[in-house]
């Protein structure tokens, strides 16, 4: 599985201290060293949460935050969910 969560500034200011995190399902285990962003900060996965801190977001400013996970069994749903 790999994850892409895309943000965009829609202005018309600049948006600071952005804190964007994806709280993986109980099913899913994150790949170790797979996750890349554009911009911001990744801190250290902790309890299947993945955290990205932005500083500033301006006005048309755009990236995404990337990794990959594997699923702990074939069968069933896994329900994921991502804030910021």
């Amino acid at each position: 599985l790999v994850y892409t969560i895309r943000w965009r500034g829609l202005g018309p200011g600049t948006v600071r201290s952005v804190a964007i995190a994806d709280s993986l399902p109980s099913r899913v285990r994150l790949v170790p060293g797979s996750i890349r962003t554009t911009a911001g900060q990744i801190l250290a996965p902790t309890n299947g949460v993945v955290r990205l801190v932005i500083d500033t977001i301006a006005a048309g400013d755009s990236g995404e935050l990337r990794f990959a996970a594997v699923a702990r069994d074939s069968t069933g749903t896994a329900t994921n969910i991502a804030f910021a």
